[in-house]
């Protein structure tokens, strides 16, 4: 791990990889997606290699913004081109433990959270992707 700090993390097949403790659920239903996102101090993010390297960014970037969440993800082509400054980024675990440390004291308050909330619920909702959808098929 990263960091000595305490986190939640939910997924399935993290047996063997981290610590037990460390390990809350397989999953947290979408309709409680939004308390878990907005009470965290910090959201971590990844992505799976080839979602990385094609740009495919992470839905938790756009679902933790929405709920006003300080989110560090791994680097990913064209995340600052979507989400500019707001999106704290690293390289390495080394790197992801001193952002971990910086923002749980109050780095937070370099990054306008509110401002890019805006941002991801008026640009970035179903209602605008759904808009873009009929467009490239009409």
């Amino acid at each position: 791990m990263p960091t000595g700090e305490d986190l939640a993390v939910y997924g399935a097949d993290w047996d063997g990889l981290i610590d037990q403790k460390f390990i809350k659920g397989v999953n947290i239903p979408n309709n409680e997606l939004r308390k878990a996102y907005s009470s965290c101090k910090i959201l971590l993010n990844d992505h799976w290699e080839d979602m990385r390297e094609k740009g495919f960014l992470s839905n938790r970037i756009f679902d933790g913004f929405a709920c006003g969440a300080l989110v560090i993800s791994d680097n990913v082509r064209g995340g600052h081109d979507v989400f500019g400054n707001a999106l704290v980024t690293y390289e390495n675990p080394g790197e992801l433990s001193n952002l971990i440390k910086r923002y749980l004291n109050d780095g937070e308050k370099e990054i306008e959270l509110e401002g890019i909330r805006k941002t991801i619920i008026k640009q970035h909702n179903y209602e605008k992707r759904a808009e873009e959808i009929l467009e490239k098929i009409h």
